[in-house]
């Protein structure tokens, strides 16, 4: 896994966080259990599919999630440089 896809997990977790959805919520819209989803998140590992579902369930855009991951990761990337 490279660095922007951690990262972007990490900004939809937040995405979903601050549209109050549950682990148990957007399991049910992914079809797929809790811990699964919870599994997902922890090893910031997911389908394209299951990211674009969770970002639109977030009422977020999946290019504006993108878009802040890329920012972060820029960021922490130069931060290291210093």
């Amino acid at each position: 896994m490279n660095k922007l896809t951690g990262v972007a997990v990490d900004e939809l977790q937040r995405a979903k966080r601050a549209a109050g959805l549950s682990n148990i919520q957007v399991a049910g819209a992914l079809g797929l259990n809790r811990q699964t989803v919870g599994t997902r998140f922890q090893n910031k590992n997911m389908t394209l599919d299951e990211f674009i579902k969770t970002a639109m369930l977030s009422d977020e855009r999946p290019s504006d999630i993108l878009k802040r991951a890329e920012v972060h990761a820029t960021l922490a990337s130069q931060e290291g440089e210093k």
